[in-house]
C-alpha cells in the first residue's frame, strides 16, 4: 500500500487555496492542479508500506504524538520548486506560530524509520502542493502571477492530528484514502 502522513487542512483553507488555484490558472497551461479534496501538509512520504510496517508505524506514532504539542499553522506566501523562474511545483508556505512542526515531522521521520523504512533523504520543507507544471519550461506570466497573487486571508488552525493516507495514482490523478487519524496531544 503506497501511503504517506499528513496534517488535513480546515475547509476554509482549502476553500482558500483553491482560489489561489483559479487565480493562477489563466497563467499556468499545463498544469496538474491538486483537487480540493487532496490539498494537505505531507510530513513524510512512505512509500509501499506492508501490514508489519504499517502496524510499528501506527503504534509507535501513537505512543510519541500523547506527548506532542499541536501546532498553530497559517497559510503564508506562494512559491515553486526548484524556483520560481522554472517552476515545477506551485505551492502555497506554512507558517508554524506555536508549538513545533518541525518537532512533530521529526517524530513522523523517527517512526517510519523504526517501521523499517530508509531515512527520507531530502530535508522538511513544509509546503501545500497547488499543482505540478507537466513540463519544466520558463514561464514568465506563471513565475509573474506567482509574485503577485495574494493568499486569502484565512484563521490559523492548530494542527490536532496526524492522518495515515493511501494514495493510489489513476488516470485522473491521485486517490487519497485516510487509513487512520492519530491524535497530537494528551488525550
Amino acid at each position: 500500500m503506497r501511503t504517506f502522513l499528513a496534517i488535513d487542512l480546515p475547509d476554509p483553507v482549502r476553500a482558500a487555496l483553491v482560489q489561489v488555484q483559479d487565480a493562477l490558472k489563466p497563467e499556468a497551461n499545463a498544469v496538474s492542479w491538486t483537487r480540493r479534496e487532496n490539498l494537505h501538509l505531507t510530513l513524510r512520504f512512505l512509500g509501499n508500506v506492508d501490514v508489519p510496517m504499517h502496524v510499528a508505524l501506527t503504534a509507535t506514532l501513537e505512543d510519541t504524538l500523547r506527548e506532542a504539542q499541536p501546532p498553530l499553522l497559517t497559510v503564508a506566501g506562494l512559491g515553486a520548486f526548484p524556483s520560481m523562474a522554472r517552476p515545477r511545483v506551485l505551492y502555497a508556505g506554512i507558517t508554524c506560530l506555536s508549538g513545533a512542526l518541525d518537532s512533530l515531522q521529526r517524530l513522523a521521520e523517527n517512526a517510519a524509520q523504526h517501521a523499517g523504512l530508509p531515512p527520507e533523504a531530502s530535508p522538511f520543507h513544509p509546503h501545500l502542493t497547488l499543482g505540478r507544471v507537466r513540463y519544466h519550461a520558463r514561464n514568465k506570466a506563471l513565475t509573474h502571477a506567482l509574485h503577485h497573487t495574494a493568499i486569502p486571508p484565512t484563521d490559523a488552525f492548530v494542527a490536532d492530528a496526524v492522518s495515515l493516507y493511501e494514495s493510489v495514482l489513476g488516470p485522473a490523478g491521485p486517490v487519497y484514502t485516510r487509513r487512520k487519524r492519530l491524535r497530537i496531544g494528551c488525550w
